[in-house]
């Protein structure tokens, strides 16, 4: 009869630890793995897939999704600064398997613009920078939206999805001109001799009375030797004339 006891009693403690073993399964998180290399071949291929599958589907929710600059309009080169926010109580471990952040350019995923952390703390927060291509055109819809897999606290493995927030691109406005530098061609200096001016001096008139016509000058003839003797027999002449007058006037006087 003890036997019999005693082999029930073994049975059940068997059967409760057997029980226990395999619920303790059921809710084993997976293994963490690391995944492929960073700006891998193998990770930009995975991240087109893994994208290319989850931005078919509504977000599920779960998970808040708040950039700076807010959705709007995104200029090539801007740099977005990209949060996602969730309630770590949603999962049963510290850790979760991975968070992924899907990127995609007028619906099609871009692997190069697409991030993830993987194992990633269960804190409740992801951050990261998402950089706006420069050599992205205007009027493109660039999107971003955010996924967290792992085991949920209330069992089984699942994931969670943020909202999609969307950008509309503009193009970099053109780099300025460069400025024109002209150069003068070098000026050549001459220097020329002084010029010296006389001024002759003016006479000038009174008013209302007119200058003076100059006087002319009367020039003696010049003479050759037979006018000089010509010349000498006048002279006498004349002081001979001038004698008789002299003495004409003598006589008078006496007479008177």
């Amino acid at each position: 009869m003890r036997r019999a006891l005693g082999r029930v009693v073994l049975l059940t403690v068997l059967g409760a630890v057997g029980l226990l073993a395999s619920g303790g399964a059921a809710v084993a998180a997976p293994s963490q793995t690391p995944g492929p290399d960073p700006g891998s071949p193998e990770q930009l291929s995975y991240f087109a897939d893994q994208c290319r599958h989850e931005l078919q589907r509504p977000p599920i929710g779960g998970i808040e999704n708040v950039t700076s600059p807010g959705p709007g309009t995104a200029m090539a080169g801007d740099v977005i600064d990209v949060r996602l926010t969730w309630d770590p109580a949603d999962w049963n471990d510290t850790w979760v398997e991975k968070v992924l952040d899907c990127v995609s350019v007028d619906g099609k995923p871009v692997p190069e613009l697409t991030d993830e952390e993987r194992p990633a703390p269960n804190d409740g927060a992801y951050d990261r920078q998402l950089a706006v291509p420069t050599d992205i055109g205007s009027g493109h819809l660039l999107c971003e939206q955010g996924f967290v897999y792992g085991v949920l606290s209330r069992g089984g493995y699942s994931q969670t999805s943020s909202p999609r927030v969307c950008f509309t691109t503009e193009a970099a406005p053109p780099p300025p001109p460069a400025p024109t530098t002209t150069t003068a061609p070098p000026t050549t200096t001459t220097t020329e001799a002084p010029t010296t001016t006389t001024t002759a001096p003016v006479v000038r008139a009174a008013a209302g009375v007119a200058a003076p016509a100059p006087e002319p000058v009367n020039t003696l003839p010049r003479t050759g030797p037979h006018e000089g003797l010509l010349l000498a027999a006048g002279s006498a002449l004349a002081v001979g004339g001038l004698a008789w007058a002299a003495g004409a006037r003598r006589r008078r006087a006496a007479a008177r």
